[in-house]
């Protein structure tokens, strides 16, 4: 299984597009996760077990089975803005592991770019819009 933040660069890097995003339960107990597909493949980011405030990034391989019982949340905020939007960019929020946060640039600035950041917040992957970081056309 491939892991880590170097799996949304390899998809920045690819421009690849946001085609879903749904929410599942993580292996550490109680603890949910996102899976991210995008026309380039899954990534999945969930807590890390033991520490309520570090992520794991990883690419689910093709044996292996995707994460079951699969909430969507194409509809929820910030998601629906994004699906469709290419990955342009992405950068780690804290210098060294663990790794406690990962923003997402979907969009090129020029283009009304969204930045998605995501965290753990009670056991589960939050993500948040950063309009601090977003532009406008």
């Amino acid at each position: 299984m491939q892991t880590g933040i170097e799996l949304f660069e390899r998809a920045a890097e690819a421009k690849a597009r946001l085609l879903r995003v749904a929410r599942f339960r993580a292996e550490s107990a109680g603890a949910t996760g996102l899976l991210l597909t995008f026309d380039a493949g899954l990534i999945a980011v969930e807590p890390v077990a033991g520490d309520d405030a570090a992520l794991a990034v990883s690419h689910p391989e093709e044996e292996e089975s995707p994460p079951q019982n699969l909430d969507p949340l194409d509809e929820e905020e910030p998601w629906w803005r994004l699906l469709g939007s290419p990955l342009t960019a992405v950068w780690p929020g804290t210098d060294g592991p663990p790794l406690r946060e990962i923003g997402l640039r979907f969009r090129e600035p020029e283009d009304a770019a969204r930045v998605v950041t995501l965290v753990t917040r009670g056991g589960s992957v939050a993500a948040m819009l950063d309009a601090s970081r977003e532009t406008s056309n």
